[in-house]
């Protein structure tokens, strides 16, 4: 979902319309709103190209212009194991906010298999670089992949660039949590500031018992790129517990997941939301706001979770959380389950008042 500077809704989703009309995953569907989301057009379809189909759908509005960039999965086959039923990224705009769409363009030039898994290209994201250009990432077999468009994507480099390996894929296992994933999320910093012109993506790796956040920078429109592989401080102990014995220091397990980010454009800052799980064995999951005011060289972070919920690897939990910052107020919203219910938080912070 986004909104343009008329205020106008944009919210996208999946579909599931009834046989004859069509199958599930068919197209991706397009419903807006203009007063203030009280009510909403019964929306119009993207993407129909039967039999194929339409999955992971993320959007962006330039807010030079309020034209919508939609980057999106498709599938030959949804879950098929067959080695000729590939996967791959789909992009398109609209210039007229929303209610026509440019014929979509494959992106990437290498596909994906169908599984839904480590192997299938998935969680495309675009963004906007301070001069018009058009940045795009996703995440596939063999690590972080990234792309861009200088002309509003009429068009796009001619060669995948992977910027980074993911450890552990894109698929990862998170005690209590019946499916997540490790996509990258990426944002450019249009700020005007110091850091101006900046893109960063954040991922999650997983290495056996650990789970944590990596950042990709670059300072180039995406030319070359800085890693930074852990953004929290990792814990450490040892079998002694002697704060002072060196000899047995042992990694302590702790899964970071459900993470999104973005950067407030009035000053520049970073923010990362995420959920985090100190104790695996345990599965008890708080959740944390990271931020960096210098460009992602270092970052604080605070527990914004008033108590620690139990998953349920039964229930379906949800696939994503969101954080916005404007201005100064950074807004996240996420789910949390307790005693067989679920409930989604938010927790109004200003950046003055962050430690």
């Amino acid at each position: 979902m986004d909104f343009d500077t008329t205020g106008k809704i944009y919210y996208f989703h999946l579909s599931n319309p009834k046989k004859p009309q069509g199958y599930y995953i068919d197209r991706l569907v397009l419903q807006t709103s203009e007063d203030e989301g009280k009510t909403f057009t019964d929306g119009i379809g993207i993407g129909l190209n039967i039999p194929k189909q339409q999955d992971k759908e993320w959007c962006f509005v330039n807010p030079n212009n309020n034209h919508i960039y939609l980057s999106w999965t498709q599938f030959d086959k949804y879950g098929s194991k067959r080695f000729w039923h590939r996967s791959n990224i789909l992009f398109s705009k609209s210039i007229d906010q929303g209610l026509s769409w440019s014929k979509p363009k494959r992106v990437n030039r290498r596909s994906g298999d169908c599984i839904d898994s480590d192997k299938t290209v998935e969680g495309a994201m675009t963004t906007l670089g301070p001069n018009g250009e058009l940045y795009m990432c996703w995440a596939g077999k063999k690590g972080i992949y990234f792309d861009k468009s200088l002309d509003e994507g009429v068009t796009w480099q001619k060669k995948d660039k992977i910027i980074d390996f993911q450890a552990g894929g894109w698929d990862i296992n998170i005690p209590g949590i019946d499916r997540a994933n490790g996509f990258p999320i990426i944002d450019c910093d249009r700020s005007g500031g110091k850091h101006n012109g900046n893109v960063y993506i954040f991922h999650v790796n997983q290495l056996f018992d650990f789970s944590f956040i990596s950042l990709n920078k670059s300072k180039d429109n995406g030319e070359s790129w800085d890693v930074r592989q852990n953004i929290t401080p990792p814990v450490y102990n040892n079998d002694s517990g002697d704060l002072n014995d060196l000899s047995n220091l042992e990694l302590q397990a702790r899964h970071e997941f459900g993470m999104w980010f973005t950067i407030d454009q009035s000053t520049g800052y970073l923010y990362i939301l995420s959920y985090r799980q100190n104790n695996p064995k345990t599965k008890k999951t708080d959740v944390y706001l990271s931020y960096s005011k210098d460009g992602g060289e270092t970052f604080k972070e605070i527990k914004i979770s008033e108590s620690s919920f139990t998953p349920d690897k039964t229930k379906f939990f949800g696939d994503y959380n969101g954080i916005s910052a404007v201005n100064g107020i950074i807004r996240p919203v996420w789910t949390r389950y307790d005693k067989g219910q679920f409930s989604i938080w938010t927790h109004l912070i200003s950046e003055k008042d962050l430690p």
